[in-house]
């Protein structure tokens, strides 16, 4: 029995939970539908994905794969992928996944789990598109391969943070379009082809740029809602809920909001004169409504609830990924063991 799985999750400590944060990782990217979008805060959503993980050993996970359960099938995968409970095999986890994908489905998964499946595929073979001992060289075909793949979970309805990063990574690099490829010699139709996929991408842009125009209104109607008041911290929230504002009796004019208690207890020497009835309005706070209003909220966005930095414009300057070909006869060089082409990120 794994220690994970033998340890209730009230005794979790930070190694444990440092342990099984790739399989939340995986579950987060691959599992959970973009329209499922979760705002809690990220501990929150790790011990969702984590409880999922304590449901069952992976001894039973293993006598579900032998009975041919799909559900275990997709579950051995996800552990073999992250390296939880079981060793990392990335092989092994290829070869569950693609029962559940084949065409013929022998094994009358349903569509979820068949979704879910290619998009597992989909996350592996993005990964493989980097080169072991360049890490700034990308394997073309395993991009393509992983394009497919998130091509087929969309085919099938199901988009998800993982198929989309392939599609706008592919995007970024030029690789979707033929007028936006810098190497004449790779030719852009199989990724163009993908409709699919460029749907969905298409789709998620659209809803990220809403997105943005409705926070950038609620910005600059109380911008001060949505930034930590206290000096030296910066961080802005996408959603106001993500602050704790002063419960004090200050003025609303100029009362602050914090990303965390300790901000609020670092700032409260400074605020404290104004925290009364009587007292005079935080000038340091009200002042933040202007230098927001002044700032473009599009630029980068940081959700406190996940203290991570998010890219709001994820389809970026087109050469935002600048590739130059390798050297070579050809500017061109290949895998040793694919002879699959690949190309060199520059500077």
């Amino acid at each position: 029995m794994s220690r994970l799985t033998s340890t209730p999750l009230e005794r979790w400590g930070l190694s444990e939970y440092n342990e099984a944060l790739p399989y939340a990782h995986l579950r987060m990217t691959c599992f959970s539908p973009i329209s499922n979008e979760d705002d809690s805060d990220l501990g929150v959503q790790v011990e969702m994905h984590v409880r999922n993980l304590l449901d069952k050993d992976i001894t039973a996970v293993r006598l579900g794969t032998i009975v041919r359960n799909p559900e275990d099938i997709l579950e051995l995968a996800l552990r073999c992928c992250a390296g939880v409970t079981t060793a990392k095999d990335d092989a092994a986890a290829l070869e569950l996944l693609m029962q559940l994908a084949h065409i013929a489905n022998p094994l009358n998964a349903s569509r979820p789990v068949r979704a879910r499946a290619w998009a597992l595929i989909a996350h592996i073979e993005f990964e493989r598109r980097l080169d072991d001992e360049d890490p700034d060289c990308w394997n073309v075909d395993s991009l393509y391969r992983a394009a497919v793949c998130a091509n087929e979970a969309c085919t099938l309805g199901y988009v998800c943070p993982g198929t989309m990063s392939v599609g706008m990574a592919i995007e970024r690099s030029g690789f979707r379009r033929q007028e936006d490829c810098k190497f004449p010699e790779q030719d852009t139709k199989r990724f163009e082809e993908l409709t699919a996929l460029w749907r969905a991408v298409d789709r998620r842009k659209a809803e990220i740029r809403l997105a943005d125009r409705k926070m950038e209104k609620k910005l600059k109607k109380d911008p001060r809602a949505y930034i930590c008041t206290a000096d030296g911290c910066g961080i802005e929230a996408t959603h106001k809920a993500a602050l704790l504002r002063c419960a004090g009796k200050c003025a609303a004019a100029g009362k602050p909001a914090y990303c965390s208690k300790d901000c609020q207890r670092k700032d409260w020497r400074r605020h404290k004169p104004f925290c009364g009835e009587a007292a005079p309005i935080d000038e340091h706070a009200a002042s933040m409504r202007q230098t927001l209003i002044d700032t473009s909220p599009s630029e980068e966005l940081v959700d406190v609830t996940t203290s991570r930095t998010t890219d709001r414009d994820t389809e970026g300057p087109r050469d935002e990924i600048k590739f130059t070909l390798g050297p070579g006869a050809d500017s061109q060089s290949t895998s040793p063991s694919s002879g699959s082409a690949l190309l060199e990120t520059g500077d």
